[in-house]
């Protein structure tokens, strides 16, 4: 019996992302950590095309959160309002727009 290493690793999104050394291409994914462990049993097998295969599950915490998101919205915050247009594309002025 084959044993594989699997490494999960947390995405943006908060979904977890399964990759593998020993399958180069393959990535497996799930919403939550349990459900991506069920579809890598499932589809890595059938991926490597061999059975049985023992899986070792490896958890990598996810990297410390970077401030460019906070600044980004801080940027979008402060920026102007984004112009309003009448169906015919032409522009509506600032005091028409309160109305």
């Amino acid at each position: 019996m084959r044993t594989v290493q699997v490494i999960y690793r947390r995405a943006d999104d908060g979904a977890w992302i399964a990759t593998s050394s020993a399958a180069p291409g393959y990535v497996g994914h799930g919403d939550t950590y349990p459900q991506a462990r069920k579809r890598v049993r499932e589809g890595l097998p059938w991926f490597l095309e061999e059975e049985p295969i023992a899986l070792v599950h490896v958890r990598v915490p996810a990297p410390p959160a970077t401030t460019s998101a906070r600044v980004s919205m801080e940027i979008i915050q402060q920026s102007q309002p984004a112009p309003r247009y009448r169906r015919d594309m032409s522009e509506v002025a600032p005091a028409e727009s309160a109305a």
